[in-house]
């Protein structure tokens, strides 16, 4: 693991009521503390608004009146209730948990309802460490001065009351400045109370006097248990890399022959355990936490405005005299809107300034990604519903969600299938073996590597290694070809960590709604790469690779599988027949393969034996360690294949080929994608039709509970195909799974396409319409001073992403091009409004020619064209011009040559400007 740096012993934690001012969300930054507690934020659109993407954000969308936002990103955060009133978030360092409330109590509200609301969600949550915050409206001698107030409903008896109660202690200093100053005076009315037993905790409780809302900023200390948090330095130096590879090799002076005479698995894994350790320590830095990152709009004159502003507004709240009052409002008024002006007009320069220089070479940073919501939000862990209610802790709430989505493996409902495919397994004997791995596999692989990919537990990134492969390539080829030679894979390798994203628009409380990536270490994805390529060309040259899996295959796509599709069911309604299209749902495909039938299959394919043990010794003790912040779990894996791997899509893909053995009915088809399968069954009568479809229903589920998977009949559809009157939704196929009838629709989504029963593709091309039209205005206003000045900019984002968006999955629609010829130049007109900058009187023939862009329909048949001509190898006929695929360059089947035998020819390129010798993105002399 990494070295590991202590970090400060308490959280500053601010309270705050911002009123629904603009100003005031603005100012929270310049607060520094590590955890905000909220309430009425500014919203725009019923959305919260001015939060930077990096924080936490716990409220309740659209009506929330109550936030708690982290800012701490070593912080652990567990949501544990929302409401409109009330939001309780688990805190945690990895050694104690809190449980943080912000309530906010309307004047309106009910105070004796409002408190019943609140001890319900106490005794839902059963916390024992709570500090409960927000503005309740109340007053009492006990958290404020005396003030007379004329409306009886503000008295504090009830919260007294739940104070006693509950024996909570109050945290307020009745002598602190007003928490609450506005037009009309002050008071306090916002108070901070916690448990007993975290009394001592809460510390330098104040009340600043700096926000732009008429409330004020209060201000408390957290104490914690000292903890520790790992840090990386992540990029080394050429130098420091020269010196790391120098004390590698003093400490193996011959490297190769010293892995040469590792006898068993132990050796190998203590080398690489070492080795691990010495690029940590070459690469562990010093760095305080918590760096206070300030906005960069936020200068000198901002600051002295502010407290101009500030204590304008103090003199105008004091004054008691009316026409002096009336002067000092004025005054306070024209500083509090310079002040406005100043800060909108600096954020403003600032976010082109930003946006400017992070789309210089790539377009598609932050302005479209803001605009296309694809900015990647902070995981938000939820208390989740299990079989006994809701769980009541971080660790419960991990190990439910990790059991959910990675359920074990067990010998329960085996039968003498299961047995057998067991015993094959166990007795491996296979005569044939691979070549060992040269130099130039390992090289290539790491180059294809993305070099932004997040790494493994170690922290060890793909650009560590591929410096250290340049210098010395010897030590990842001595450690691999011994793992060949012995058949293993390195155990310290095999833990994968664990990260969860939150599925958007699904239940957080449902453990499903959580999307699992497993992230290896760059040394086992390297080693997992070179294993993948052996296997995959082995399978290729045995011709076992299904042309019916268009899922991660050479010369397979999205497209290849669309055409397929369209194909069959013209081939079945040429025949006069009548069609349907059954849509098959895997239930948790990746996570839940039975390995033992992934080597099974590797068996029966003559896989060389020394790849092969290696398969099996890597799908062998495999676990899963999820990091939290402060904390951590580790799990043990029994099924599935690792997600984010390469050879898992290799390993499913092994065991769903078999599928296609099932035998099938006359009339009647299956093809897949990865996990996404669909039926095409055609017949003279709709019986007929149901009778097929029941009959291969039957024989999947079977296929299922040989390989422990099961469909999801709630997510599986059919379709009947209605053109030509052949089918009714009147009088639909009745078709069961699992004994529940399987849900007839209209429309059907296949691999990005939506399919309809009339085969007219109208439905799909509505909602890409809506979607394209919703992305120009998102552009438009999210960053509207930004694109409208940089015209060109739009245009590449039209060309690099907007318009592959609208022509994807012409290889099911491309039969249609005749008919969708306005349809799709309609869907192009308001892109090509926004690039040419012209009135929406102009007319559509002259908007491309202005653009200097091809209409949207001419486009679409060069696109088709080239996918015939390119991917199918089919002649194609462009007006006169006939496009023989023999006149065009092919694409080779990489995977017919063995990964040893492959040539590559390295070159670099050099910027005239600057001296020789960059290579990778590094610099040697």
């Amino acid at each position: 693991m990494p070295n590991s740096q202590t970090i400060q012993n308490y959280w500053n934690i601010v309270q705050i009521n911002l009123g629904r001012s603009r100003l005031a969300t603005q100012e929270l930054k310049h607060a520094f503390p590590d955890v905000y507690i909220i309430q009425e934020p500014y919203k725009r659109k019923g959305k919260i608004f001015g939060f930077p993407l990096a924080w936490k954000i716990v409220t309740t969308d659209p009506d929330g009146k109550t936030i708690i936002a982290i800012r701490n990103k070593t912080i652990s955060a567990v949501v544990r209730h929302k409401s409109q009133n009330i939001v309780a978030v688990e805190l945690s360092n990895g050694q104690e948990n809190f449980t943080v409330f912000s309530i906010y109590f309307p004047p309106s509200m009910n105070k004796n309802t409002a408190i019943l609301k609140l001890e319900e969600v106490i005794f839902n949550i059963s916390t024992q460490k709570c500090i409960i915050s927000g503005d309740i409206n109340m007053r009492n001698e006990l958290w404020g001065p005396a003030v007379s107030d004329h409306r009886a409903q503000d008295n504090g008896g009830p919260f007294v009351d739940f104070i006693l109660k509950h024996n909570l202690d109050i945290h307020n200093n009745p002598t602190s400045e007003p928490t609450f100053e506005g037009p009309r005076g002050h008071s306090w009315i916002d108070i901070t109370v916690s448990t007993c037993n975290i009394s001592a905790k809460v510390q330098d409780w104040r009340v600043y006097k700096y926000s732009s809302s008429d409330h004020n900023f209060i201000h408390f200390k957290l104490l914690l248990t000292k903890s520790s948090n790992p840090s990386f330095k992540r990029v080394l130096h050429k130098r420091q890399l020269r010196k790391l590879v120098a004390t590698i090799n003093s400490k193996f002076p011959s490297l190769e022959n010293h892995i040469s005479q590792f006898q068993d698995r132990a050796q190998v894994e203590d080398f690489i355990e070492v080795l691990t350790k010495l690029i940590q320590q070459a690469c562990s830095k010093t760095s305080s936490n918590g760096t206070r990152n300030n906005a960069p709009w936020w200068d000198t004159e901002l600051e002295i405005q502010r407290k101009k502003t500030r204590a304008f507004r103090a003199r105008f709240q004091r004054c008691k005299i009316p026409a002096v009052r009336l002067k000092r409002r004025e005054i306070f008024k024209k500083e509090e809107a310079k002040y406005k002006w100043l800060m909108k007009t600096k954020a403003r320069a600032s976010f082109e300034e930003l946006c400017d220089r992070i789309t210089k070479n790539n377009p598609f940073e932050l302005p479209y990604k803001l605009a296309a919501n694809k900015t990647r939000k902070q995981l938000m862990l939820h208390s989740v519903n299990t079989n006994g209610g809701k769980v009541r802790d971080l660790k419960s709430t991990v190990e439910v969600i990790v059991k959910t989505l990675f359920p074990e493996d067990t010998r329960a409902d085996e039968d003498n299938w299961h047995e057998g495919v067991r015993r094959t397994v166990k007795e491996i004997s296979l005569n044939n073996f691979d070549q060992v791995f040269t130099a130039n596999e390992i090289a290539q692989i790491i180059k294809i590597m993305p070099k932004k990919k997040a790494p493994g537990i170690d922290g060890i990134t793909i650009e560590i290694i591929k410096a250290i492969n340049f210098i010395c390539p010897e030590i990842l080829l001595s450690i691999f070809n011994k793992c060949l030679k012995l058949g293993v894979f390195p155990k310290n390798r095999k833990t994968a960590k664990l990260v969860l994203l939150n599925k958007t628009g699904k239940n957080p409380e449902d453990p499903k709604s959580y999307r699992p990536i497993c992230l290896l270490p760059v040394m086992s994805k390297i080693l997992d790469k070179l294993i993948t390529q052996r296997i995959t060309h082995h399978l290729s040259k045995m011709n076992l690779l299904n042309p019916r899996q268009h899922g991660f295959r050479a010369g397979k796509s999205c497209d290849t599988a669309g055409l397929q599709l369209w194909r069959r069911i013209q081939s079945l309604m040429k025949k006069k027949g009548k069609v349907c299209i059954v849509s098959l749902d895997v239930a948790g495909a990746f996570d839940n393969v039975w390995r033992p039938a992934v080597l099974y299959y590797l068996v029966k394919a003559e896989c060389p034996m020394n790849l092969l043990l290696m398969i099996k010794d890597y799908l062998d003790d495999r676990q899963i360690l999820f990091h939290h912040n402060q904390s951590s779990w580790t799990f043990n894996s029994t099924r599935g294949v690792p997600q984010g791997s390469c050879s898992g899509p290799l390993l499913w893909n092994l065991v769903a080929d078999s599928i296609f053995d099932i035998p099938l009915p006359e009339n009647c088809f299956l093809q897949a994608f990865a996990d996404d399968l669909v039926l095409i069954a055609g017949g003279t009568s709709k019986t007929i039709i149901e009778t097929k479809c029941n009959e291969v229903l039957v024989h999947l589920q079977s296929w299922g509970k040989n390989h422990k998977l099961t469909f999801n009949s709630s997510k599986t559809t059919i379709m009947p195909i209605t053109f030509g009157g052949r089918l009714s939704h009147s009088d639909p196929p009745s078709v069961f799974l699992d004994g529940q009838e399987i849900e007839v629709v209209h429309t059907m989504r296949y691999l990005g396409v939506l399919w309809d029963s009339f085969l007219t593709f109208t439905e799909h091309f509505k909602t890409v319409r809506q979607k394209v039209d919703i992305l120009t205005c998102q552009l438009n206003s999210v960053a509207h001073r930004f694109y409208s000045k940089r015209l060109n900019l739009f245009r590449r984002i039209y060309v690099a992403a907007i318009e592959p968006y609208i022509l994807f999955g012409h290889g099911a629609w491309g039969h249609r091009l005749n008919l969708l010829q306005i349809s799709l130049n309609s869907i192009q007109r308001r892109p090509l409004l926004k690039i040419t900058g012209a009135f929406r009187t102009s007319p559509s023939e002259a908007l491309p020619v202005i653009a200097g862009l091809l209409p949207l329909d001419l486009k679409a048949i060069e696109v088709l064209s080239i996918f015939l001509v390119n991917n199918c190898r089919e002649e194609t006929k462009i007006g006169a011009s006939t496009f023989d695929p023999a006149e065009f360059e092919a694409k080779i089947n990489i995977t017919n040559i063995h990964p040893a035998n492959r040539l590559s020819i390295p070159f670099t390129i050099r910027d005239p400007n600057r001296a020789p010798g960059y290579f990778y993105g590094w610099i040697w002399d």
